[in-house]
């Protein structure tokens, strides 16, 4: 019997991972935020928090966290607010594996959101790859006591390499042939399965990506010409290998050139007299100039609300852009710049090229065609 089982959904980011990389709470703060708005206590500190929830892989927690989080869970259905909420995203959810009872928890709630009606086709989608990646699990764990066809299934069934790299037999063969009692022990300390889950974590987050970016064209730019409703930005700013051969480009940098290039303005300096400036902060124009280098080196993310705030500025001087495409776009920038920083003690731990590193947010290409191919299909 193999003693060792993913249990966390393969490719999805942890869900408060997932919501701090598109500017929501950070770490634990959005389980503190629940504690203020409710008045109940969830009594686990924020380390042990950070231990069994937030970390990446995300792992099994103990007995004693899940009798911590039963209980929080009961006194929150204590409160009328929050009962449906909790009956549904927590009640029928309990006993699923960790990460996935997080992430259909939030998509229930985000269905119910105005994010939920901009990006409702996304939303499905993303329940439709959760059902098909608890579906591709629960067959796994049919073939616990067959170590061979465990890992068949794990790592050659259609699921795992729409998002990850192939796996060859022999290593697979290998790992069954060396440590029979737990394969996927021995799989877990080679860099080719390594780099392959990392290559599928990324490739799914830019499918994600492909499939809200081409809901938004579809749904609002319906009476362009094809060839020109559906022009990517998104792909336009991907981590990108520059010319030293030895790093990649930033996607923060890369949105603000493009906005820069679309909005026609010669000069970082040309577009600093609209950068907005904190109270009390020397708002000449060469601290403008610094502040926005400073946004495009990625040296600070600026907060969404003072992008929006510069944009609507270079907008209104520049003539009758709508602000909100861009608008929309800088957090999917940010998001994707905060992966990569994520990724990139292990991309180097691996020794990676930044041609691997290319081609695995580069993904988003193949996932943005077939999801723009369904739209028009759609529309026919």
């Amino acid at each position: 019997m193999s003693k060792t089982m993913p249990i966390a959904p393969v490719f999805f980011l942890p869900v408060p991972l997932f919501v701090q990389f598109w500017g929501g709470p950070k770490g634990t703060a959005i389980l503190r935020l629940i504690e203020r708005e409710t008045g109940v206590s969830i009594g686990i500190s924020d380390k042990t928090l950070r231990k069994n929830l937030l970390e990446y892989p995300v792992k099994a927690p103990t007995k004693s966290m899940q009798g911590k989080l039963a209980r929080w869970i009961e006194k929150l259905t204590e409160n009328p607010r929050l009962k449906l909420i909790v009956e549904f995203g927590f009640r029928q959810l309990w006993g699923m594996r960790t990460g996935e009872a997080d992430w259909r928890g939030m998509l229930y709630g985000l269905s119910n959101s105005s994010g939920g009606a901009l990006f409702s086709q996304t939303i499905s989608y993303l329940k439709q790859i959760l059902d098909e990646e608890s579906a591709y699990y629960k067959k796994a764990r049919n073939y616990k006591d067959q170590p061979a066809e465990l890992l068949e299934c794990l790592y050659q069934e259609p699921f795992y390499y729409r998002y990850g790299l192939p796996i060859p037999d022999q290593l697979l063969a290998e790992a069954t042939r060396e440590s029979p009692s737990d394969p996927i022990q021995h799989l877990m300390k080679q860099k080719m399965i390594a780099h392959s889950l990392m290559h599928g974590c990324i490739s799914l987050q830019m499918d994600i990506l492909a499939c809200a970016e081409v809901e938004w064209l579809s749904e609002n730019l319906s009476a362009e010409p094809e060839e020109s409703r559906y022009r990517s930005i998104l792909g336009q700013i991907l981590p990108a290998p520059m010319d030293d051969g030895e790093s990649v480009t930033t996607p923060v940098e890369m949105y603000f050139i493009q906005v820069r290039k679309d909005f026609g303005y010669e000069s970082w300096h040309d577009m600093a007299e609209y950068v907005p400036m904190d109270a009390g902060a020397e708002a000449d124009i060469e601290s403008k100039r610094r502040k926005l280098v400073d946004w495009t080196q990625a040296k600070r993310l600026p907060k969404v609300e003072v992008v929006d705030e510069f944009l609507e500025s270079l907008i209104h001087r520049r003539g009758d852009y709508d602000p909100i495409y861009y608008q929309l776009l800088y957090p999917a920038a940010a998001f994707i710049e905060r992966l990569l920083q994520l990724f990139l003690p292990g991309i180097q731990k691996l020794e990676l090229s930044v041609e691997d590193v290319a081609a695995m947010f580069g993904t988003f290409h193949e996932h943005f065609e077939r999801h723009k191919k369904a739209a028009i299909l759609k529309s026919e």
